[in-house]
Formats: C-alpha cells, sequence, structure tokens
C-alpha cells in the first residue's frame, strides 16, 4: 500500500462526525476580508500529528535529515538506461506534439479525448532512457521526513475535502491545525 493511501485510511478512521459538531459550535468572527462564514475545530499541532512531528521552512531546515537514498539531491541514477546516446530519443518529437496540441486545442481545456493519455504514456516511455530520475523515496524533495509530512498533509485535505470540510492553520501559532466547516444561512 502506498503512503498517501495508507494515510487517508487512517485520517478516515477519525470520529468526522465529532469533528463538525465541534466546528459547527465554534463560529468564526467575520472580517472584512472573508465573505464565508464558517466553524473551525482544533485538531492538534503540527508537532503531535504529522509523521516527523516538525516543522521546517525553506530557509530554516537545520532539523531535517537528508533522504538516505538520494542523499539529500532528490534524484537518483536510473537503472533501465542503456546508453548515453539513448538519452531521451523522440523527446523532440513529444515536445512538438505537446505545443502543437496546446496551439491547436488551447492550454487546459478542449484537448480530444485520449490526446493527453497518448502524450503521458509516451512521456512515461521516454523517461526510462532518463539516466537521472526522481527519488521515489523523498519524490524530489530531498527530506523523506518531509515528503511524509507531505502526504500525510495532502491526505488530511483530501479526506476533509470529500466530508465537505477544508484544513487551515491556525493565525496565532501556524502550526496549529484546524478543520473548518462552512456555516449554513449565515
Amino acid at each position: 500500500m502506498r503512503r498517501d493511501q495508507r494515510y487517508r485510511r487512517d485520517i478516515r478512521q477519525w470520529d468526522w462526525d465529532q469533528i463538525r459538531a465541534e466546528a459547527l459550535s465554534n463560529p468564526s468572527e467575520p472580517s472584512e476580508w472573508e465573505e464565508e462564514h464558517y466553524g473551525s475545530c482544533f485538531i492538534g499541532s503540527v508537532m503531535s500529528l504529522t509523521p516527523s512531528g516538525k516543522v521546517y521552512t525553506p530557509w530554516a531546515n537545520s532539523n531535517l535529515h537528508p533522504c538516505p537514498q538520494c542523499k539529500g539531491t532528490g534524484r537518483i541514477c536510473n537503472r533501465k538506461t542503456g546508453d548515453a546516446d539513448r538519452y531521451y530519443p523522440g523527446k523532440e518529437e513529444l515536445d512538438a506534439a505537446r505545443v502543437e496540441a496546446a496551439t491547436q486545442h488551447g492550454f487546459t481545456t478542449g484537448w480530444p479525448e485520449g490526446l493527453l493519455d497518448t502524450l503521458n504514456a509516451r512521456a512515461r516511455e521516454l523517461e526510462t532512457f532518463n539516466p537521472v530520475q526522481e527519488c521515489n523515496w523523498c519524490g524530489g524533495i530531498g527530506c523523506h521526513e518531509a515528503a511524509q509530512d507531505e502526504d500525510w498533509r495532502e491526505a488530511l485535505e483530501y479526506v476533509a475535502g470529500s466530508k465537505g470540510m477544508w484544513l487551515t492553520n491556525g493565525e496565532g501559532c501556524s502550526s496549529d491545525l484546524f478543520i473548518c466547516v462552512p456555516l449554513e444561512g449565515e
């Protein structure tokens, strides 16, 4: 089972009815920049909820250890790669096909069914010729702990979203996590 699937499974087991009830009983004070009224429920701190239990920022991350697989680079050697001259054969054709599709059909919508799948399949096929690829342990971040925390947060946001709620950080302390629920008829 993939890490994100395991996190989703674990988070789904939380008492979401209790979280919703507590959020509904704790309405926010309306402010000038918020159009929607919502209720919030404190679920805990990043230090007690995330897999690493750490707070870090891009400019201050000395409490994180480099990924043991890629040694913090985020990249690993692709063992499937053959000769260096086989590096990305056909990449120019794939790039040209993408540019043509975007020019002809727009950048985000209107692509014919199957075109995006075909282009993505070709890109995955070409990736096997790339001598360096993203580390599968840390997802290219360079730190296994950060990758775990990111997967955990995405799983929490996904489960909360599927229940009509969302995740936010505290205003006074950004390491505090809250689940929010829209208030009806406010």
